[in-house]
Order: C-alpha cells, then structure tokens, then sequence
C-alpha cells in the first residue's frame, strides 16, 4: 500500500469518526437540553397551580379556565420533544396535578361541577364574558 493510500485511509477513518462522534454529542445535547427544558416547565406547572389555587373574582376564574386549556398543550413531551421517562412522568404529573388544583379552585368559586372539563368551563367562561 503506498503512502497515499494509506494516508487517505487513515484521514478518512478519521474524519468518520468525528463526525460519528459530533453527531453523538449533539444527541446528547439536545436530549440534556430538553431534559432541563421539561424540568423547568414542571416548575412553571406548579408555580401555576399555587397562582391559581385560589380564586377570589371573577377575572381570576376566567383566566383560570384560559390556563385549563393553556396547560393541557404546553410543552407536552412528544416526537422532537423527548426526555429520559423520569422527567417526562414528573412533568405529566405536575401537570395533571395543576389542572386538578385550578378545577378544585373554579368549582369552590364558582360552584358548578365540572371537574376537568375544560369545554363546560369554556362555556361558562364564555357566560361571564356576555354579563
């Protein structure tokens, strides 16, 4: 084998193996990216749920079901949005968590019975509105 072929094998064996390894780092990456991501919109679901765990007017309990149906697609885990399943959980609980505490909060307000059916407190949202 000449001197330039081998010289042409050995650049290109490593130029591979860069670009092998850019592309595990970027993985990496962006999977530790959206890890602290998901982590910080748990904190930002629970500092929702404390915001709107109790409700005192009528302008609070609007924009209590406006956060019903804001909460239900903020930051959702899913295709290009993937973490490890520990964090993904933890975020989906917090999440289901928040949503529970806001309808707690509208139904001790307002005093219908809608649990999580955000399309009843849309309605009734939408009720207030027109008074």
């Amino acid at each position: 084998m000449s001197k330039s072929l081998k010289f042409a094998f050995v650049f290109a064996v490593s130029a591979l193996t860069v670009a092998a390894l850019a592309l595990i780092a970027w993985h990496r990456f962006d999977s530790w990216a959206v890890e602290n991501h998901q982590k910080a919109t748990t904190r930002e679901l629970a500092s929702w749920e404390q915001d709107f765990s109790h409700i005192r007017n009528k302008e609070e309990a609007i924009r209590a079901v406006d956060m019903l149906r804001y909460i239900q697609d903020y930051y959702v885990p899913g295709p290009g949005y993937r973490s490890d399943s520990t964090t993904e959980s933890a975020l989906q609980a917090q999440r289901q968590k928040t949503v529970s505490t806001i309808a707690r909060a509208l139904e001790q307000f307002t005093g219908e019975r809608y649990g999580e059916d955000v399309d009843k407190w849309e309605a009734w949202r939408d009720g207030q509105r027109r008074q």
